[in-house]
């Protein structure tokens, strides 16, 4: 349920010459004449540049701050496709904060950090031949003062400080296995997973989110839980669309009159699902029958209530999270099957990608259910 955090604790910076004997590297640029800041950073070897935090030290007049930032599946497993429990979420502030102070040699308490930065996300079971469905039909979503962006088979929405994206997972972790970044088990566990990921990148953003679910502070030991985890990835299933079904696009006007009636709303409703697939989202704009801005968007509430906004040429179960006890964890309701052990590598010429696909293509690897509790 968390990926990505940056972790930051107030801690005077050290002279230079210490600096330098820990590793740090000063990345200001300013001349001392014309700045008053510093700031030095210390990013893993290049074989661990994943699974290690990258540490960032600065000193302002605002006061001298130590940020560490890392995926957390990928520093406890290797792995950022397997879904972190809150036990694994404590393994990892506790592997924070010995990894700081053993390499700045300050106390650093990952719990009591400001959370800078928190990724919460969850993998949705759909598969491969439905992935690409689920993404047609989001494209069409619409959410209030944020921009949308596709590219290939991922779909962001994007506002100041926040982001809501989904992804094909097995796609990502393709592009990475390429570069020698992804392991066989992270290529194995993606196949069929459809990603969702909700992201607070800034300080201000997590300051607004500790104050949304009524917390004192933005402290790493109330932000990085379950429960928020949990309730934040349900708003983002809301705001897509995808907490109900995704009907055909012939089964609308059945779901409007049945939501609705036989009333004069559904008529228009009728009428504006016609605009809507002829000339597409904002058609308003083109004045097309001089539908007004608050019409054209009073319109669009109301297909959502009816729960008809996407489109599909098929029928798409409704994506929902499902809390297992005694572990607080989530996992998708459309089970995959056959399970299968990971062969061992191959040994030819070819890189380990294509060698991956075409053991896919020939049957000889089935996806295997992804661990997530």
């Amino acid at each position: 349920m968390i990926d990505t955090i940056s972790l930051r604790h107030p801690v005077p910076l050290l002279p230079p010459s210490e600096m330098a004997e820990r590793g740090f590297i000063p990345k200001c640029g300013h001349l001392p004449s014309i700045c008053d800041h510093q700031k030095w950073t210390l990013n893993p070897p290049k074989d661990f540049d994943e699974t290690r935090p990258r540490l960032t030290w600065i000193s302002s007049p605002k006061g001298d701050w130590l940020t560490a930032e890392v995926s957390l599946p990928k520093f406890l497993f290797n792995n950022n496709v397997v879904q972190l429990t809150d036990a694994d979420i404590t393994d990892g502030l506790d592997g924070m904060s010995r990894f700081v102070q053993g390499i700045t040699h300050v106390s650093f308490d990952a719990y009591s950090a400001l959370v800078g930065r928190v990724d919460y996300c969850c993998n949705f079971v759909v598969g491969e031949a439905n992935k690409m469905a689920y993404l047609s039909a989001v494209a069409r979503a619409s959410i209030p003062r944020m921009g949308r962006h596709q590219r290939d088979t991922s779909l962001a929405f994007l506002h100041g400080s926040q982001k809501i994206l989904l992804y094909g997972k097995h796609d990502e972790v393709a592009q990475r296995a390429n570069k020698g970044r992804a392991t066989d088990d992270e290529l194995h566990e993606s196949i069929g997973l459809l990603r969702l990921e909700i992201s607070h990148y800034t300080s201000d953003a997590c300051r607004r989110l500790s104050k949304k679910y009524d917390q004192p502070n933005r402290h790493a030991e109330l932000l990085l839980h379950s429960n928020i985890a949990y309730q934040e990835i349900e708003r983002g299933l809301k705001m897509l669309g995808l907490d109900k079904i995704t009907e055909t696009v012939d089964a609308r006007v059945d779901m409007l009159r049945e939501f609705y009636g036989d009333t004069p709303l559904t008529r228009r409703l009728v009428a504006f699902v016609g605009f809507l697939d002829r000339y597409g989202e904002g058609f308003w704009k083109q004045g097309i029958c001089n539908y007004s801005r608050s019409t054209y968007f009073q319109y669009c509430h109301d297909l959502k209530a009816a729960g008809v906004w996407l489109k599909s040429d098929r029928q798409l179960p409704s994506l929902r999270l499902v809390r297992t006890a005694p572990k607080a964890s989530a996992r998708a309701v459309q089970p995959m099957s056959n399970t299968v052990n990971l062969s061992p590598a191959a040994t030819d010429s070819r890189s380990k990608l294509e060698i991956w696909n075409a053991r896919v293509n020939n049957g000889d690897v089935q996806p295997r259910r992804v661990q997530v509790s």
